[in-house]
């Protein structure tokens, strides 16, 4: 008898094991399958992720909107890479060309008209003018006639990031004419700011920032001393933005040295370890671009010890 109750005992105890063991096996296949889940979701690239085209890819859709009268999608269309001259230093502001005209322009933001031609369109700056002819009249019909929503989508088009500003590139086309003493031509501020102002029917009145004005800003005296790597300037900017020098280092080479100034009892200073090298024989000029007062302007810039 006490065989028996032995016998069914283990034989329940035996088919609890086996019901447990079933159970916790399940629970093991789902705590997997979660983690594979999570593990592939974490190992899958993002979605909205574009690998950057190569630069004659770009070229080459740039022609194709051209020949196909896809004027908006030209006029718009921005490489989606951000070393256009291959010097591994992204975010530049460089010299690029559409095979008749040279523009200064932020690596991050090649826009189709600014490196290749469409005979429609016209040449130089006409061309880049036509382009917002046909965004802005675009908006304008997306709009309904409203001109204040057109002006600011027409001028989102045309857009810059943190890494290469509007500054940036402004102070850049300053400090390029001042060395090579040739006009340059900054396309965003002189023909498309411009543009879009005469379109909305504000008759062609400048917008942003203006140069060599009188009164106003004041900008002079800009020494630099090498031992301690810093220079100063003199000047009555409440709000500095950007101080760019450009001239030649010891061995000859153009340099470019940026960076955002300290203001202090009427000096505008910028500490850079670039500026140990700056070839002081040579020609020095200095960019300061303020945003109180709202101008740029450029002065030379010495060399001094103490």
């Amino acid at each position: 008898m006490k065989d028996l109750y032995l016998r069914k005992t283990i034989k329940m105890m035996k088919g609890q094991l086996t019901l447990e063991t079933i159970i916790m096996l399940v629970v093991l296949l789902v705590l997997a399958g979660v983690m594979i889940t999570l593990i592939l979701t974490t190992l899958k690239p993002p979605t909205g992720f574009k690998k950057p085209l190569s630069k004659q890819q770009f070229l080459q859709e740039c022609q194709n909107f051209c020949q196909e009268k896809k004027f908006a999608e030209y006029c718009s269309y921005y490489w989606n890479g951000n070393d256009w001259n291959e010097d591994n230093s992204p975010s530049e502001v460089i010299k690029v060309s559409d095979g008749n005209n040279d523009w200064l322009a932020c690596e991050d933001r090649i826009y189709c008209f600014l490196v290749t031609t469409c005979d429609d369109l016209g040449y130089g700056g006409y061309k880049i003018e036509a382009c917002v002819d046909h965004i802005y009249n675009s908006n304008l019909m997306k709009f309904m006639g409203d001109t204040q929503k057109t002006k600011d989508a027409t001028l989102a088009t045309y857009s810059f990031s943190p890494l290469c500003s509007e500054s940036k590139l402004h102070a850049m086309v300053i400090s390029t004419s001042a060395t090579t003493k040739k006009p340059e031509i900054d396309w965003y501020q002189d023909i498309i700011k411009k543009r879009i102002d005469e379109l909305s029917g504000q008759g062609g009145t400048q917008t942003g920032r203006t140069t060599g004005t009188t009164g106003g800003l004041s900008f002079q005296d800009c020494k630099i001393n090498t031992n301690t790597k810093k220079i100063e300037c003199s000047s009555n900017c409440q709000n500095a933005e950007l101080l760019v020098i450009t001239g030649k280092n010891k061995k000859g080479e153009d340099i470019t040295i940026q960076g955002s100034p300290t203001i202090s009892q009427g000096k505008i200073s910028l500490t850079d370890s670039k500026l140990a090298d700056v070839d002081c024989s040579q020609e020095i000029n200095v960019v300061l671009v303020c945003k109180n007062p709202d101008d740029s302007k450029t002065a030379s810039g010495s060399c001094t010890t103490s």
